[in-house]
């Protein structure tokens, strides 16, 4: 589930193949916004999905000319990342920018 956080939006439960795609429709809400943070500390269970819906999320704002970061990813989320050597350009959103 994705859900408006203060200051950002929480991406909550598992992030999974069989809920990915849940997430990409409900994900719609998060381009309203120039600047678009999203807080993953609410993810409890993930497969590499999770990455492919990061990745996607990114290159739409690549596209559209906006901000994305990452926040508060758990261990288990920067595992994969690492995996799939994604992880320095997922996560090195830096709040002043």
């Amino acid at each position: 589930m994705i859900a408006r956080g203060e200051g950002c939006w929480r991406v909550e439960g598992a992030v999974k193949v069989d809920s990915a795609a849940t997430l990409l429709a409900e994900g719609e809400a998060i381009w309203d916004e120039p600047e678009i943070k999203i807080d993953l500390s609410g993810v409890l269970e993930a497969d590499s999905a999770v990455i492919a819906l990061l990745l996607s999320w990114r290159r739409r704002a690549l596209r559209e000319g906006r901000k994305i970061g990452f926040l508060n990813a758990s261990d288990s989320v920067r595992s994969l990342a690492i995996l799939y050597d994604v992880e320095e350009m997922l996560f090195s959103f830096r709040q002043d920018d």
